[in-house]
């Protein structure tokens, strides 16, 4: 195996080689720049390969001793080995090379970053694959980068506090129940980059798939008829994700949900959710059964999620930002960027963060119904005049109603992937005074931000750290129209 001193870090976290094996670059998975490591390349492409670390032989200087048992072999953590500002450097530094070499902008105006208030314990959800161990137990954790290894959830320090009991009642009760867990096979599976984004194949078999927990605050009447009003009762909402099972796999899962239920007094209620699909994606595609403690007369999904002092209802299932006192930092800084009157809330969720701007009205759309369907109970709690539309963006955006819009200006918040293409011809087209772009990706970002150099300049973009311990960052950034557009 070759031997190789790590010589930066790259985006998504890996060590790059420049250098490496056959003269081509190397990205090396749990490896940080300065580390000298033995490593196993686990593929070869035409201008560079991959590899991760079989023996770490140095340590980089200026690296510290993770928090975290499983930090040489979980992927979700890789910048733990590095301090806290070393980590913020680091991040700025993704976001500067982003704007500069993808976004072709020589000095881009950025602020300081802005940093997590909590660094560990932060996660208000996690996502956690069900496996087999060794000695074919039943356990929960995170699955290794380019691997279909799982690492025990037990020890992970980013879990709220009382969610690694939880876990260990989950696993004991699937262990009781005998359910077969879901084995993807990726040995098959379409790549992408060299990486399989998200995609397994074959047909392998299985029903559990993924365990999410999730921390919130039990909603009450006032809380439903008033969004200033946060309850303070929290407790865990639990989502099973599975393949689509038998009557009696239902019901057995049925009866793992009541004994949590009866185990855990900090379990608010638990979800059934199935996925046909064979993928990775946590995303359930049919509700089997949502059940609460007992006397509980609203909806069991329902939860209440904070934000910059009001409170959003939110169906358990569904998306809202995972550092809760991070996202208050991210809601203030979009904030500060918007201007009076009516806003334009693209990818807008269950309406947050748009709904806390609005001195006027607010259009938005969003991919998931029942995140629209949130956005409205939310907006009506709020006394907020909103339309809200459900659907995928750049088909919604060609439609009669919004072909004649005239947005003043507009607020993006997309997945990774960024903005459709289509989106960007809507916003070029268009040409609100102002874009707000909320971003959880610098690269995607910055391709979208060089499209849009066509008709507008970026005024300023602050990255805010929401992700610790993780190569990932949020960027809230400013866009204004020209007065002539460049041709």
């Amino acid at each position: 195996m070759p031997i190789f001193t790590i010589d930066a870090l790259s985006m998504d976290g890996r060590g790059i080689v420049r250098h490496g094996e056959n003269g081509k670059t190397t990205f090396v998975s749990g490896a940080l720049p300065g580390d000298r490591a033995e490593v196993t390349i686990t593929r070869e492409h035409r201008g560079y390969c991959e590899g991760r670390v079989t023996t770490l032989i140095e340590k980089a200087p200026d690296t510290i001793e993770p928090a975290c048992p499983h930090a040489h072999t979980c992927g979700g953590c890789s910048l733990q080995r590095l301090s806290c500002e070393a980590q913020l450097a680091a991040k700025e530094r993704f976001v500067l090379e982003a704007l500069t070499r993808i976004g072709k902008i020589p000095n881009p105006p950025l602020r300081p970053i802005v940093a997590s208030p909590d660094v560990l314990g932060y996660r208000n959800r996690v996502q956690l694959a069900f496996a087999r161990n060794e000695e074919g137990k039943i356990h929960l954790g995170m699955r290794m980068p380019q691997s279909h290894l799982v690492v025990p959830a037990r020890g992970c320090r980013l879990l709220a506090s009382g969610a690694e009991e939880i876990v260990q009642k989950v696993e004991e009760l699937a262990n009781r129940a005998d359910l077969s867990v879901y084995e993807p096979d990726f040995s098959k599976a379409p790549a992408r980059n060299g990486r399989n984004r998200g995609r397994a194949a074959g047909t392998k078999k299985g029903f559990l798939r993924f365990c999410q927990i999730r921390e919130g605050r039990v909603p009450d009447d006032a809380s439903l008829a008033s969004a200033r009003h946060i309850p303070e009762h929290q407790a865990f909402w639990l989502v099973f994700l599975t393949s689509p099972g038998s009557r009696q796999e239902r019901a057995a899962l049925a009866r793992v949900a009541t004994e949590i239920l009866l185990a855990c007094p900090t379990v608010h209620a638990v979800l059934h959710e199935e996925r046909a699909s064979e993928d990775m994606l946590v995303r359930g595609e049919r509700r089997i059964f949502a059940m609460a403690r007992p006397d509980f007369p609203l909806d069991p999904a329902l939860m209440v999620m904070p934000l910059c002092g009001t409170g959003f209802l939110v169906d358990a299932a569904d998306f809202f930002q995972v550092n809760t006192k991070a996202a208050d930092l991210l809601a203030q800084e979009a904030a500060n960027l918007v201007q009076k009157g009516p806003l334009f809330d693209l990818y807008c969720g269950v309406g947050a963060p748009g709904l806390l701007f609005g001195e006027g009205e607010i259009t938005g759309i969003e991919y998931s119904a029942s995140s629209i369907a949130m956005a409205k109970r939310n907006a009506a709690r709020m006394g907020q005049k909103a339309s809200y539309h459900a659907g995928d963006a750049a088909r919604i955006l060609q439609t009669a109603l919004f072909k004649s819009a005239k947005p003043v200006q507009v607020l993006c918040d997309p997945p990774r992937a960024g903005l459709d293409s289509r989106v960007v011809s809507w916003l070029l087209e268009k040409r609100p005074e102002h874009i707000i772009y909320i971003s959880c990706n610098p690269a995607t970002l910055a391709r979208d931000i060089l499209a849009l150099q066509k008709a507008y300049r970026l005024e300023q973009t602050t990255s805010v750290d929401m992700f610790p311990q993780t190569p990932h960052v949020e960027t809230v950034s400013l866009l204004t129209l020209e007065n002539c557009a460049r041709s």
